[in-house]
């Protein structure tokens, strides 16, 4: 039986956002861009993270994410707002 549902992969960047990441840094949040846009959040301590997501465009504001310890979330961001409340944060690109 043929399959049904193709599965299809494509990079949406130059840099092959679907790879996984080969660095990391720790993140102080601030309303400004981040060094480099991440691949995975890691979150130390539980909070809000507040993020620009790396496909906004113009003035669409934040994400905001309700997070536990221990979590990891798969996002490309460009920036960690200063509003984040989560502790222990680390950036992989």
């Amino acid at each position: 039986m043929p399959n049904s549902f193709p599965m299809t992969i494509s990079n949406h960047s130059e840099s092959g956002s679907i790879t996984p990441g080969d660095n990391a840094e720790a993140v102080t949040p601030a309303d400004a861009d981040l060094a480099n846009v991440s691949r995975q959040i890691v979150i130390g301590g539980a909070g809000n993270l507040v993020v620009r997501m790396l496909g906004v465009r113009g003035d669409v504001g934040n994400v905001t994410f309700a997070v536990v310890a221990g979590q990891t979330l798969n996002i490309r961001c460009t920036q960690v707002r200063a509003a984040t409340t989560a502790t222990g944060i680390v950036s992989i690109f």
